[in-house]
């Protein structure tokens, strides 16, 4: 008789779950790089927002903002980006992730006949 390297115990029973799973970990990739696509929007504003904004003299904060109106034009649409990157993709998409992550945990729960011990205790 063989054993498989886990001792001839699967992780999960059916291909639905084994796919299920296999999606999660694709989209989870996917919300990885659209976070660094979002933190890439992040540092180009900040580096803006350093060369604009003086905190303790904010005479010389107005002056640098007269003499650079193309880069106020240049943050502010790269806030707006972000905003758009966060507000119609990155953020719905995390939800869905957890949905599915959701319905998988369930799944597994239900082929192992596992219990909650928080809603059954």
């Amino acid at each position: 008789m063989t054993r498989s390297s886990t001792d001839g115990f699967r992780l999960v029973k059916k291909g639905a779950s084994w796919i299920a799973f296999l999606t999660i970990m694709i989209n989870s990739r996917i919300l990885d790089l659209n976070a660094e696509y979002a933190d890439n929007f992040n540092r180009q504003i900040f580096s803006i927002y350093n060369k604009l904004i003086e905190p303790d003299n904010l005479m010389e904060t107005a002056k640098m903002i007269e003499k650079n109106k193309d880069m106020i034009i240049e943050l502010f649409n790269l806030i707006s980006q972000l905003n758009v990157t966060l507000r119609e993709y990155y953020t719905p998409h995390l939800g869905i992730q957890l949905g599915k992550a959701s319905r998988l945990m369930e799944q597994i729960k239900m082929q192992y006949n596992i219990r909650d011990t928080k809603k059954d205790g």
